[in-house]
Formats: C-alpha cells, sequence, structure tokens
C-alpha cells in the first residue's frame, strides 16, 4: 500500500511540474525589437561607423535572453535594381538579458567603407543626408526555445 502511495505522489509531481512548464509556455508573448536610433558615429578618411540602437522589449514575466542580433545597413541608391545597396551587413553574438516587464537596448557599431556608398555618396555630399533602411533580427531564447523576431527600420542619415 505505501508503494503504491509513492509512486502516486510522484506521477502527481511529475504531472504539476509538465503542467508549470507549459503554462509558462502557453502565456509567452513575443517580445518586440525595434530600431531606437541610427546615427553616423564616426567619419575617416576612407571608412567610417554607423551605430544603430535596438530596443528589445520583453512583456513577459519571466526574463529572456537575446542571443544574438543579425543586421544589414543599407543605402538608397538609384543605380541599383532594387533602389538600395548593402552598406554592411553582420551579426552581434553578445548574450543580453532582458528581465520580465522591462526593455534593454543594445548599441551595434557597424564598419562601412565609403566606396561602398557608391551613388549614394553624391547624395550625401549633395543633400547632407543619405536615406538608409536596416533590417534583421534577434534570436531570443525563452523557456520555450528559441525564436527569431524580426525587425526594419527606415530613415535618413546625416553626419
Amino acid at each position: 500500500m505505501r508503494l503504491r502511495k509513492t509512486r502516486g505522489l510522484g506521477a502527481l509531481g511529475l504531472a504539476a511540474g509538465i503542467l508549470g512548464m507549459l503554462s509558462c509556455s502557453l502565456v509567452f508573448t513575443e517580445p518586440s525589437v525595434r530600431v531606437a536610433g541610427v546615427r553616423v558615429a564616426s567619419l575617416g578618411l576612407t571608412s567610417g561607423v554607423a551605430e544603430v540602437v535596438v530596443s528589445v522589449d520583453n512583456p513577459n514575466r519571466f526574463g529572456l535572453e537575446v542571443r544574438s542580433l543579425d543586421y544589414a545597413l543599407q543605402v538608397e541608391d538609384d543605380r541599383s535594381e532594387t533602389g538600395w545597396s548593402e552598406l554592411s551587413r553582420g551579426s552581434s553574438a553578445d548574450t543580453v538579458r532582458v528581465e520580465g516587464g522591462d526593455s534593454t537596448r543594445v548599441s551595434l557599431r557597424i564598419p562601412f567603407q565609403y566606396e561602398a556608398l557608391g551613388a549614394a555618396l553624391q547624395a550625401l555630399l549633395e543633400r547632407g543626408s543619405v536615406a538608409y533602411q536596416v533590417q534583421g533580427s534577434a534570436l531570443v531564447h525563452g523557456p520555450s526555445g528559441e525564436i527569431q523576431v524580426p525587425f526594419r527600420e527606415a530613415g535618413t542619415l546625416s553626419p
């Protein structure tokens, strides 16, 4: 009789643990990832550095980890078929923790060569600004595994 009670309590504990894990994943809300700002951080003789600030908002009651941020920075280019030229592409592999109900900003320093600006360099010299778009995704780890959360922003970049 005692052996059956022990097994029953073990099974009950296991079931409660599984239900607890399931309830965490059922109430998971995808975080939002947005570009909070883009600026030219520095200019040199042949290259520069753009700074893109990405904000990650965690609406959940538990913490999440941003394991990586992939990005592509493009500038307007009338000579291109798509109307855009890629200025830089890369990834940040620094893990950042975002506590539950909180937001965190991550600064990406993106190096670029002037030659990659192409026709946009002329627009930058003539108008003092150039249209840009930055897009990418954040690899976010939570209680139910990892998900990719995309982001995209367009605007005007001035030195």
